[in-house]
């Protein structure tokens, strides 16, 4: 029913509370360890933390890994995996090119432009995928966004695994510095370059669903 009904309606707290009934006192302390992380991703990036924002980030996605060895499935498609596992293939377009983060500036209009037409495109395309699937309009804005709002926040969190301690060990040598000097604070906007790829990740996050055996995005992370 969650694969088939639910997910593709996007009905993700529905899917959720299939799993408290028989197994409550498992799913309780992984979900409040995850909250704690997603609450230290928060607090060490707002205080420009943000190697520390990236093992948090980390953690996160191992405790979700963890509840799916141990709870099994209906936990792990709660959390829409596809996102995250298609925003690490599209940051890897990312950081190919050249020196983009030394340029992004929360000041720059043309940066939150770029951001609002990735973010706006893929909010769109899920819309119109809700509303295929037979979904009321409000009930489809409503679910859209949610789920948009999930893809935003693992656009974030593998943004800060891939550009904070992934990407500077990869880079060409005369970029590399800046990548790096960028999270310890000396150069850039490390806070426009989040946005700028976070919303980058949820666009590609989204339209990849072509790639997945024609399913939706938020099927769960397994191939039929």
């Amino acid at each position: 029913m969650a694969e088939r009904h639910l997910l593709p309606r996007f009905r993700v707290l529905a899917v959720a509370a299939l799993c408290e009934p028989t197994q409550w006192v498992g799913y309780l302390p992984l979900y409040a360890a995850v909250a704690g992380g997603l609450g230290a991703v928060a607090l060490a990036a707002g205080g420009g933390h943000f190697g520390m924002a990236a093992l948090a980030a980390a953690a996160c996605y191992a405790l979700i890994a963890a509840g799916a060895i141990g709870l099994g499935a209906l936990w792990a498609a709660q959390w829409l995996l596809r996102l995250p596992a298609a925003a690490a293939v599209g940051l890897v377009a990312l950081v190919a090119l050249p020196d983009w983060w030394q340029r992004a500036r929360l000041d720059s209009p043309q940066h939150w432009w770029a951001f609002a037409a990735l973010a706006g495109v893929a909010w769109g395309y899920l819309v119109i995928e809700g509303r295929n699937h037979g979904l009321s309009a409000s009930a489809c804005l409503r679910r859209s966004t949610g789920v948009a709002a999930m893809g935003l926040a693992h656009g974030l969190l593998v943004s800060l695994i891939g550009l904070v301690a992934v990407a500077p060990a990869f880079a060409e040598e005369d970029a590399a510095r800046p990548l790096s000097a960028l999270w310890a604070g000396a150069t850039g906007d490390p806070w426009a370059v989040l946005l700028l790829s976070s919303a980058w990740c949820l666009a590609i996050g989204v339209f990849s669903q072509i790639l997945w055996d024609d399913r939706p995005i938020t099927a769960p992370l397994r191939h039929l």
